[in-house]
């Protein structure tokens, strides 16, 4: 509150006076701002849509709020959450600076934000040749793979009861005559996978003459 303060004087004959001693303004003292933000969610591909969200004490007036993502952008709100997408894959520090109507202010930190590129999926292309021919057939395989993350694990199945492994090309001899279908699965570092037709062979019992 605001004090008007006065001293008054009485002497032995009862003589008086007053004089103003002047006034005395108490202030209620500011608590500082303190407050908590969250990110939700903190961890997802690009692009990632994530809702920023501030609770403030403290102070004295409104609030305003300063949002830094991290990824050299700002915006300043009166709102206490606000969304933002993150483009581009990197790890960011979120934060929000809150600052009231006498320019008091607070930094909260909002956490990291971890925006991951998302993995295109496994896409093969496999052929084999000759698909058809005389026992003993051999045949080469050919495939092309792109996607997934990290090293390709090459599961051949000829049809015929028996695999291959590891081997971007491989070559197979069809011993006994018969149709067989053959695939090629993929296996990436992620176990990510994918299976592709590698085609029909036709190994056909040679003519006796």
């Amino acid at each position: 509150g605001t004090y008007s303060t006065t001293l008054k004087i009485t002497d032995s004959n009862n003589n008086q006076a007053t004089a103003n001693c002047g006034t005395i303004n108490a202030i209620k003292p500011i608590t500082p701002i303190t407050g908590t933000c969250t990110a939700n969610p903190t961890q997802g591909n690009t692009p990632l849509n994530i809702l920023l969200e501030t609770t403030a004490s403290g102070g004295t007036g409104t609030y305003t709020y300063t949002w830094t993502y991290g990824d050299n952008n700002i915006a300043t709100t009166t709102q206490n959450q606000i969304w933002h997408t993150y483009n581009t894959e990197g790890k960011y520090n979120a934060y929000v600076t809150i600052k009231d109507s006498q320019n008091n202010q607070a930094i909260i930190n909002c956490g990291t934000i971890n925006a991951i590129k998302p993995i295109q999926p496994i896409t093969i292309t496999c052929n084999a040749g000759p698909t058809q021919g005389n026992t003993p057939l051999n045949v080469q395989f050919y495939s092309q793979i792109s996607g997934g993350t990290g090293n390709y694990n090459y599961q051949w199945t000829y049809g015929d009861g028996t695999t291959g492994n590891n081997a971007i090309t491989t070559t197979h001899t069809y011993n006994n005559e018969g149709t067989y279908s053959t695939t090629l699965k993929i296996t990436d570092s992620n176990n990510n996978q994918a299976t592709a037709n590698c085609g029909t062979i036709n190994a056909i019992k040679p003519i006796t003459p």
